[in-house]
């Protein structure tokens, strides 16, 4: 048996033979069965091409678009959440002075 490098590999004269094989048995039986198969295959091969470019145009849309606005939205809320609470503390802290020194614990202003 003899062996023929073919581009990254190796093609032994059997793997040929049968390949011929294959092929002669596809094309002399049925050549019209052939072209309507592969005609399918080829259709099928062409939707899923066309989806997979609509799923990568989905994922670009979402990594590159949506998540960094909800992330900015994000740092917004939390920027004003933490800006309330510290409004609150400042209230609280102002109440607590205005109720020790109306209760004669406070300390007097300068």
């Amino acid at each position: 048996e003899r062996e023929i490098l073919w581009g990254s590999g190796i093609i032994t004269t059997q793997s040929i033979t049968w390949a011929k094989t294959i092929l002669d048995t596809l094309f002399y039986k049925g050549a019209e069965n052939i072209t309507a198969n592969l005609g399918a295959i080829e259709h099928v091969c062409a939707m899923l091409a066309d989806e997979i470019e609509k799923t990568r145009r989905r994922v670009n849309a979402l990594e590159y678009v949506m998540i960094p606005q909800y992330q900015e939205t994000i740092r917004y809320i939390v920027m004003k959440l933490d800006e309330n609470e510290r409004g609150n503390t400042t209230r609280l802290m102002k109440v607590k002075d205005m109720v020790l020194k109306d209760a004669g614990y406070g300390r007097e202003p300068a």
